[in-house]
Order: C-alpha cells, then sequence, then structure tokens
C-alpha cells in the first residue's frame, strides 16, 4: 500500500513544504491541513514511487522518463481515467500522455517542479 502524504507549495513565500504528511495533523510551519486548502497553498500528493536517484516523485514533479514514446520532461499528474498518476507533455499549450502510466519507473529522473521550473515545460511545444 503507498503511503499517503502531500507537499504544498506556498504561492506567498515562493516556497516548497514537505512538511504536510498528515491530512489530518500538522503542515509546514506547525499549520493544519485546512490552512493549505486556502488559496494560499497549492497541495501536491506523493505518488508512492521514487525516481533513479531515490527521490520521492509528487504531483506537480518534472520528470525525464527514458521509456516515454517522446524524450521531452514531463509533468507528473493525476489522470482520472486510469486513476494512476502519469507523465504529461505540453505540446501547443496543451497537455496528453505520452505513455501509459504505469512507464513512470524507477528510471524516471525528477528535474524540477511546475512552480520553480516551468520552463522545463514551456521549452518542449
Amino acid at each position: 500500500m503507498r503511503e499517503i502524504k502531500f507537499r504544498a507549495w506556498d504561492k506567498s513565500f515562493k516556497v516548497m513544504c514537505y512538511e504536510v504528511q498528515n491530512p489530518i495533523n500538522v503542515g509546514c510551519d506547525s499549520l493544519y491541513f485546512h490552512h493549505f486548502l486556502q488559496d494560499g497553498f497549492e497541495l501536491m500528493q506523493f505518488t508512492g514511487l521514487k525516481d533513479k536517484n531515490g527521490k520521492e516523485i509528487y504531483e506537480g514533479d518534472i520528470i525525464k522518463n527514458p521509456e516515454a514514446k517522446y524524450l521531452s520532461p514531463e509533468e507528473v499528474r493525476w489522470s482520472g481515467k486510469g486513476s494512476d498518476f502519469c507523465g504529461f507533455t505540453l505540446h501547443d499549450k496543451k497537455y496528453f500522455t505520452n505513455h501509459l502510466c504505469k512507464t513512470i519507473t524507477d528510471q524516471s529522473e525528477i528535474i524540477g517542479n511546475i512552480y520553480e521550473n516551468a520552463n522545463l515545460l514551456n521549452d518542449n511545444k
């Protein structure tokens, strides 16, 4: 079973908070989870996967995936269709999945996230 935990992007201070481990308990800087549901934060869930360097993969991470059909960087997002996390690439301002969700593997590598490194996706139109 996958560990359920979160991180949050603080829009005001422009920092990533990794302390959001229990949606009912304590968050970054001792804030409670309900504070993360306000407009000042973007909440992202842990996928249960780690990249090739052992780093935990969260929603909003940008990864390079050597098993993808196209080698463009991908944003990790939740897919309602497959009920799984997928890698999506940006082409002509539209997102699409390159491959089956299951191909986000331990050979994927996190190269950034959509808040601090959005340019990594925009460069691959």
